[in-house]
This record gives structure tokens, sequence and C-alpha cells, in this order.
């Protein structure tokens, strides 16, 4: 079983993996940020009002993440009725596994956690991209 981590000690495991994996957390992230312009490119006009969507849009030319995913995640019944929702819930999962990976929220999340957790984002971004293509 493994330990729960303080809050100190997340912290410290989480600046550890983002130095080691930084490379593949900057991919990762571009990834990611790159699905969610593609999903509100193709089909934001379908859940979110025009300011939202150029909200959103700014969002992601900023790279703000996770304003982003917020604001997104908060629109959740409205792309599930727009019929929007496997490309919509696979973008959210990609970020939602990518701030895994990178956080300090799980206190028993190992190294071999987060690799995974890095792994599932990349994944499910590319699924996004997939359904949208």
């Amino acid at each position: 079983m493994s330990t729960r981590l303080s809050i100190e000690d997340r912290r410290k495991a989480a600046a550890m993996f983002c130095q080691l994996e930084a490379g593949a957390i900057s991919a990762t992230r571009m990834l990611v940020i790159t699905t969610a312009r593609t999903l509100l490119e193709k089909l934001g006009h379908k859940f979110l009002t025009k300011a939202q969507l150029n909200e959103a849009l700014a969002h992601v030319e900023n790279n703000r993440l996770t304003a982003l995913f917020h604001m997104l995640r908060d629109n959740a019944s409205i792309a599930v009725k727009a019929g929007i929702s496997k490309a919509y819930w696979s973008f959210i999962d990609a970020a939602g596994f990518l701030f895994d990976a990178t956080g300090t929220s799980w206190p028993y999340m190992t190294e071999g956690g987060r690799r995974s957790s890095l792994n599932h984002a990349q994944e499910c971004a590319q699924e996004a991209l997939a359904e949208l293509s």
C-alpha cells in the first residue's frame, strides 16, 4: 500500500516529476491545448455562447489550460445535450489526467501513478482529436 503524502511532500514529488518529465509534460500539454482548440473551433458554437467561445479561445491562445478546463467543465450538461459528449469528455479527461500527473491533489500518488496519468492524458487527447477529425 502506498504511503499518504503530506501536502509538502506532494509538492516536492510533483516538482521532481515535472523536472524529470519536462519534455513529455510539455508535449502532452501542447497536445491537450491543440485538442481544446480543435474542439472549440469545430463544436464550440454548439454549447457555448459567442462570448463564452471567444473567452475559451482566448484561454487556449494564452495557454491557460486550468481556466479553460473549469470553464468547459461548467458547461457539461449543455455539451451533452448538444450531442458532443464523446469528444468533450475526452478533452476533459485529458486535461484532468494532465493535472493529476503534475499536481498535488492526490495524497497517495506515486511516480508510477503520475506517469500513468500522463499517458492517459495523451490517450484521451488523441481520442478526442480522432473523434473530431
